[in-house]
C-alpha cells in the first residue's frame, strides 16, 4: 500500500532499528551527562546537533525535554526497548506478534512482564 518493495523490508527494519537504538543511546548519554553536570548546556546542544545529527530546532527541543523531565528520556528509551523486544520475540508467526502487541495495548503490564529470556539485560 505504501509503494515499498517487500523484498527490502528486512533491510529497512534493520536500518530503522539501528538508527533508533543510536538515537536513544545518544540521547541517554547526553541527558545523563547534562543532568549530572558533566557537560554544559552548550555542550549538550552541540552533541545533540553535531553527533546525533539533529536539526538545530530538534536538538533544542530534545534539550528542553531533558531539562523539564530529567530522567524521563532514559525511562522512555528503556521502555521502547522492552516493548520492541517483547513484541518481536522469537516464537510463532504474525499472529503471535500481533497478539503480544495487542496485549500491551489492552492489558495492564509492568516492565517485568515484558522481559523476554535471552533478549534483555
Amino acid at each position: 500500500m505504501a509503494g515499498l518493495d517487500p523484498a527490502g523490508a528486512a533491510l529497512l527494519d534493520t536500518i530503522s532499528t539501528a538508527a533508533t537504538d543510536l538515537l536513544f543511546s545518544g540521547n541517554i548519554r547526553v541527558a545523563r551527562e547534562y543532568i549530572n553536570g558533566a557537560i554544559s548546556r552548550e555542550d549538550a546542544y552541540a552533541r545533540l546537533r553535531d553527533v546525533l545529527l539533529l536539526a538545530p530546532e530538534t536538538a533544542e527541543t530534545h534539550l528542553r525535554f531533558i531539562e523539564e523531565f530529567r530522567a524521563y528520556p532514559v525511562a522512555l528509551s528503556e521502555g521502547y526497548r522492552l516493548v520492541r523486544d517483547y513484541v518481536g520475540a522469537d516464537g510463532g508467526g504474525p499472529a503471535q506478534l500481533w497478539g503480544r502487541f495487542a496485549r500491551i495495548l489492552t492489558e495492564p503490564v509492568l516492565p517485568g512482564d515484558l522481559i523476554v529470556c535471552g533478549t534483555s539485560g
